[in-house]
């Protein structure tokens, strides 16, 4: 297997899969549409969330029917833009190869409880994934849904992917340890295919997981290669009510059209606000060996403002998206320099980032639109077109400060580009400049010796007394 080329990617184990998975994404990304989501059904007990007449939540036993809704997930993360770019190719070659593949879960319909079907009562019940308020059991519904996909997909796996996706993994033992792998019946689910690739339900942090997990020939570790996420968090158990036709998550959801496969992925403007929020949380990987978790969604952002101009859609609900990245970057320009993980010119690099969101911006610039921004630290502040028109233009006067001053002191941009190994033989870039600059100084000093020998030998001449 031929290890693909990486701009930012510096990690061995996640070019090794990222390379791996991008020979046979395209096949796992099939499986998902194939799932056979609309036969999926529970009927059986269930302890649901419920509002008393008080306003209260107590937890009640029920008796459920419960099914998959008519769009029960979408891709997000790296695949989406794998998709994307069979449509709008990356060719400024932007982002790194993505090393998994994620698909976030709604939790299914209950159609009926206690045998009663009317919206008056279900509206009682709210769409609780939890048998109590600690939140430390799923109910039944939930662990059924959950083993159903993983029995599922394990079969789809099992059935229609070809050897040579097993040829390049590498057999090893599963660890369980530290590992909060779903139970049932005492003992925990995980299935395997060869003892390469593992499958199980795992609980982390505020979500539930379906993790597919392999190592592929020359890793250290193995990873995941795909993961359905669903989101169990006892803060929003009382959200939502039954009734609802999941409205709230239909409309993060674009069906993106691709050889007459409909695939259900994350809609563009949610694509710019998550990136953003990723990138301002994740800068403190900056200079990590697992930096890219940083740089994708730099790189990602770039992607999305480069193919702006292709995508028919509503501007007016667009541009509140492309304000907030504005701000953020105008916020943290003291830092710019670390968004750069190309050795370009800084002014250049933030209007690859930004610069088709800043014209469509400056379209109306007279208007009195109000845009609300979420800063960083702090509440969230309003400001106008002219006001985020303002603060690019002294974000890109802070790039074109900074390349001044390394275009005067070259050896502070090596020091900060050598952090990061973007190169594929960093080492061999690293050796070079330093003998250019040794060779500079070698000759600056040789000149300036030169020079101070000319002066001295003139002075001497001068002051020199005459010979009687």
């Amino acid at each position: 297997m031929n290890i693909e080329k990486f701009k930012y990617t510096t990690n061995k184990d996640r070019k090794i899969f990222s390379s791996f998975l991008k020979q046979h994404i395209g096949d796992i990304t099939d499986l998902v549409l194939e799932m056979p989501w609309d036969s999926y059904e529970y009927k059986g007990p269930c302890i649901l969330s419920q509002t008393t007449e008080d306003e209260e939540q107590i937890y009640t036993p029920t008796e459920i029917i419960a099914k998959c809704y008519d769009l029960p997930y979408h891709f997000i993360g790296g695949c989406v833009y794998y998709l994307y770019t069979k449509k709008y190719p990356d060719k400024n070659k932007y982002m790194d190869l993505t090393g998994d593949i994620d698909i976030y879960l709604d939790i299914p319909k209950i159609f009926s409880i206690n045998g009663r079907e009317d919206i008056k009562y279900l509206n009682d019940f709210c769409k609780s994934v939890f048998e109590d308020e600690q939140g430390i059991n799923m109910n039944d519904c939930i662990k059924d849904y959950c083993v159903w996909i993983l029995v599922h997909f394990f079969k789809l796996f099992s059935g229609e992917i070809k050897d040579d996706f097993y040829n390049e993994l590498q057999e090893y033992r599963f660890n369980e340890k530290d590992k909060h792998i779903l139970s049932i019946d005492g003992s925990k689910l995980v299935k395997n295919i060869h003892n390469k690739i593992y499958f199980y339900v795992i609980r982390e942090n505020n979500m539930t997981k379906i993790q597919i997990e392999c190592k592929v020939k020359h890793m250290e570790h193995p990873d995941h290669l795909v993961e359905y996420v669903l989101k169990t968090d006892i803060q929003n158990e009382t959200d939502e009510t039954w009734d609802s036709p999941n409205s709230y998550f239909k409309k993060k959801v674009d069906i993106f059209d691709i050889n007459n496969k409909k695939y259900n992925i994350q809609k563009y403007k949610d694509l710019i606000n998550h990136n953003m929020r990723a990138m301002n949380d994740r800068i403190v990987l900056a200079d990590k060996d697992n930096s890219h978790k940083f740089f994708n969604h730099i790189a990602r952002i770039r992607y999305l403002n480069y193919i702006y101009d292709e995508q028919n859609m509503n501007n007016d609900v667009l541009e509140n998206n492309m304000a907030e990245i504005i701000y953020s970057l105008w916020e943290d320009k003291e830092n710019i320099r670390k968004y750069n993980y190309e050795e370009m010119n800084n002014k250049k690099f933030i209007e690859t980032m930004v610069g088709n969101f800043i014209k469509q911006l400056s379209l109306k610039i007279n208007s009195m639109e109000i845009f609300v921004i979420t800063p960083k630290k702090g509440r969230r502040i309003t400001l106008r077109r002219n006001e985020i028109i303002e603060k690019y233009n002294e974000l890109i006067k802070k790039c074109i400060e900074i390349d001044i001053l390394e275009r005067g002191r070259p050896e502070k941009k090596k020091k900060m580009l050598s952090k990061r190994s973007f190169a594929r033989s960093p080492k061999t870039r690293k050796v070079k400049s330093v003998s250019k600059s040794k060779s500079r100084s070698k000759s600056r000093s040789k000149s300036r010796s030169k020079s101070r020998s000319k002066s001295r030998s003139k002075s001497r001449s001068k002051t020199k007394p005459k010979s009687t």
